[in-house]
């Protein structure tokens, strides 16, 4: 599957006071920051959820949400305030990303999926 999810973790609002670092993860791929940070997560496929976590100062879970990866990539860049269950709210800017090759290969394959389905409803 194309494309990225990149992650900007850039602002802690109302978080329990206990609250001391964020863990971001997609699939098996996570990072962890104490404060603001940006991560890029491969896109292996669309089930995965991006799931934050807040963690206290010893790494236990404080609170926790997630987002999901279809609704990052519907929209392309998402900047908001994100509810974390438990209380407060973490902004972030989300966005899905392609490079000029999985671009390139898309706009090729476009024209090709087209023609398939143009070509299956004439035989029909």
């Amino acid at each position: 599957m194309p494309g990225s999810i990149q992650v900007s973790v850039l602002d802690f609002k109302e978080l329990p006071s206990s609250s001391n670092s964020v863990k971001v993860s997609l699939g098996k791929v996570e990072y962890e920051a104490e404060e603001k940070g940006t991560f890029s997560f491969p896109l292996t496929n669309l089930r995965d959820n991006l799931i934050i976590t807040i963690q206290d100062s010893e790494g236990n879970q404080v609170s926790h949400s997630g987002v999901r990866t279809m609704s990052i990539i519907e929209k392309g860049t998402w900047d908001d305030l994100f509810p974390i269950e438990g209380g407060g709210l973490l902004h972030m800017k989300l966005q899905f990303v392609l490079s000029d090759e999985e671009r390139n290969r898309i706009r090729l394959m476009v024209p090709f999926s087209f023609f398939c389905t143009l070509s299956h409803s004439l035989i029909i």
